[in-house]
């Protein structure tokens, strides 16, 4: 029996609770875009386990809460877009819309996040592009990010796992250049996988770990201060705008955040730009056991003059084991939802629904 589909079933939940109507296949059915197997997926979550249906509980009361802030009573339907591809032009996931009868096309849009830091699946080269103020709806990836700041140590981990031997290639740049098959990559990469524990092995990795985490660094820092230094103010906020997704409109934001439920009203960029301004953008070297790289942004209040830092980290790491191909990364947020000074908090109101039974 399919134990569900977590992500569906969350989202699906807060539908729910927004129309205040109960966990049902009933109530499923009237949102619109939502098929039959999505109903079977939230319902075979809900029933899979305890834990599974207090969480549907929680965030139906999440949607609930929402529900009472929009007025229930000018909700005309509900559209699920989780499984529909988010547009470029887009900047926030819109996993429902909330179509209103309050004027003209008017739709509230809601974005579900349970308990995820993950801000974007993206690799340090869309961040760099970002953050030089360039358009990352139409980057093309380039070279090895590895190879770019790490040569050496690379190829000094490289010949420390047996590379030479294990591959028939005499330096890792001729690995990559060979263009091996997915068999012989996954073998490659099993054998330096169990090599991890040697001494040399381990001391060779720490090396290449740290080069690139500080490289990374130094190359952002670079572009941003190359931007400051030419006055080009306008990238650092777009950069913001996309690393803590500020829409063209505000939405509501909702989940479960550090284990606790919430539900915010994110405002426009436009509104943010109003009260906020971004003062600096920084990167900061971080090696933790893989490569990584810190971002601080420091923002500070125009009416007040408080400031305020969120800080994000970018990994960087090979996705599908040591040497298969170019690494991969995602960007994280390391702040709560709660410590952004713009949102607009609405508490959660639990009401009791039905009980979880073992």
């Amino acid at each position: 029996m399919s134990s569900g589909n977590k992500t569906t079933a969350t989202e699906l939940a807060v539908a729910c609770g927004v129309l205040s109507r109960s966990i049902s296949r009933a109530t499923l059915l009237s949102i619109q875009n939502v098929k039959d197997e999505d109903i079977d997926d939230v319902l075979a979550f809900q029933q899979a386990s305890v834990e599974n249906c207090s969480l549907l509980n929680t965030l139906w009361n999440v949607g609930n809460t929402i529900g009472n802030k929009v007025g229930r009573s000018s909700i005309l339907s509900i559209f699920w877009t989780g499984k529909e591809k988010r547009s470029s032009v887009s900047i926030a996931a819109q996993d429902l819309k909330i179509m209103l009868n309050s004027g003209a096309g008017a739709t509230t849009e809601v974005s579900v996040k349970v308990g995820s830091k993950v801000i974007h699946n993206r690799s340090i080269e869309w961040l760099r592009v970002l953050l030089r103020g360039e358009d990352t709806d139409v980057y093309l990836r380039s070279e090895n990010w590895y190879s770019f700041c790490a040569p050496i140590e690379q190829n000094e981990f490289f010949q420390t796992v047996d590379g030479p031997a294990e591959t028939g290639c005499r330096t890792v740049q001729d690995w990559y250049d060979s263009n091996q098959g997915t068999t012989k990559k996954k073998q490659f990469a099993s054998h330096c996988a169990g090599l991890m524990r040697n001494s040399r092995v381990k001391e060779a990795y720490a090396r290449f770990v740290a080069v690139v985490s500080r490289k990374s660094a130094e190359v952002l820092n670079r572009d941003l201060d190359e931007r400051h230094t030419h006055g080009a103010r306008r990238p650092i906020g777009l950069a913001l705008r996309k690393l803590i997704r500020l829409d063209n409109h505000a939405y509501v934001i909702c989940g479960l955040d550090d284990g606790k439920p919430f539900a915010a009203l994110v405002p426009s960029y436009e509104e943010f730009s109003k009260n906020y301004n971004v003062i600096r953008l920084e990167a900061l070297e971080r090696a933790r056991g893989q490569p990584e790289v810190g971002i601080k942004v420091t923002i500070q209040n125009k009416k007040t003059g408080s400031l305020a830092e969120l800080n994000f980290h970018t990994e960087i790491r090979w996705s599908h084991g040591k040497f298969c191909g170019n690494p991969e990364g995602k960007i994280y947020r390391d702040f709560s939802y709660t410590e952004l000074p713009w949102l607009t908090h609405w508490p959660i109101k639990e009401v009791i629904r039905s009980k979880c039974r073992n």
